[in-house]
């Protein structure tokens, strides 16, 4: 039974912790010009001194950045558009990414400063109702791309799912249903946005989560479908643990188990620190950097710190 191995993952990741934070404060930063690398190697070696805006936003915050978002997204996004003007023809579409991400930053300015919760209540409930647009087909998959109006798009961009962003959104939107006494959202952020993309994404006798899917089961467009990614399985050791915490149905452990155990046998790096992000379809390292322009100091701290302190409150633990 999972319940029974409960120490053993709060030991395990609190190791794991503390490796991975130390990699990032020993190579991320830049002592000369401020910043922080990203492009790392596998030892810790900087392989590119190349500084991706969006992970270097990712290691601060901003409120005033976060001002400007919400008005590209909700009234006018012509600043962000200029030079990409939208074709003739070309079918406006809602990303799952926008809402889900508004939601999870608004809730981490709000633990900055808790004076913000109102300023940020209109938002956020916004972002609940544009997430769950994408439950579509009955309830039975979460779109990745909706109408503007909320409907299925047609085609291979209306047809794609990334269980990973629709598994990620749901622990967002029980968060928010916990913090706010919003039972019918729980139910719906754990079976439609949990179980449900886990369900069909969770690899054959490899194990891991597939990148991206197509809802009729047709092969996706991206070439990278089938690989196994580091923040996708990060995000659903949250997911479920907090869907554990929250309903104590032995279940959810069960699939954090079974995540766990992947991620612990493929991505994790004990000797050097940090996890090795891209996997091939059957678990094999497909590129051995810890850091890239998409992947920094983000996905993998936040998680072990979140699961942490979950099974800090399971174990009646000091964090």
């Amino acid at each position: 039974m999972a319940e029974e191995r409960l120490q053993e993952f709060y030991d395990e990741i609190s190791e794991d912790l503390t490796r991975c934070v130390q990699f990032w404060l020993t190579h991320s930063q830049d002592d000369k010009y401020g910043g922080f690398f990203n492009c790392i190697d596998e030892d810790g070696t900087v392989y590119d001194e190349t500084k991706h805006v969006w992970l270097q936003a990712r290691q601060t915050e901003a409120i005033q950045m976060m001002d400007r978002l919400i008005h590209w997204v909700r009234e006018d996004d012509t600043d962000i558009r200029q030079g990409r003007p939208p074709l003739a023809g070309e079918a406006r579409s809602e990303s799952l990414a926008v809402p889900m991400m508004l939601l999870c930053v608004t809730h981490e300015l709000q633990t900055l400063d808790p004076s913000l919760c109102a300023r940020y209540r209109d938002i956020q409930e916004w972002s609940v109702q544009k997430a769950l647009s994408h439950v579509q087909r009955e309830g039975t998959v979460i779109l990745e791309n909706v109408s503007t109006s909320g409907t299925e798009l047609p085609g291979s961009l209306g047809r794609l799912m990334i269980p990973g962003h629709a598994i990620e959104a749901g622990w967002f939107l029980l968060r928010y249903a916990k913090q706010n006494g919003q039972d019918e959202l729980a139910q719906k952020a754990i079976d439609q946005f949990m179980n449900g993309p886990f369900g069909r994404g969770w690899g054959d006798e490899c194990g891991g989560l597939y990148y991206f899917l197509d809802a009729d089961r047709y092969s996706p467009v991206q070439l990278e479908c089938n690989m196994k990614m580091w923040w996708v399985h990060t995000e659903t050791m949250v997911a479920f643990l907090m869907a554990y915490q929250h309903t104590r149905d032995g279940d959810h452990l069960d699939t954090f188990a079974r995540v766990y155990d992947y991620c612990y046998s493929n991505h994790v790096d004990k000797k050097r620190g940090e996890w090795f992000g891209y996997l091939n379809r059957d678990g094999s390292v497909s590129m051995r950097f810890k850091g890239g322009p998409w992947k920094g100091c983000f996905h993998v701290p936040r998680s072990l710190l979140y699961c942490k302190q979950m099974m800090s409150e399971l174990l009646k633990r000091p964090t």
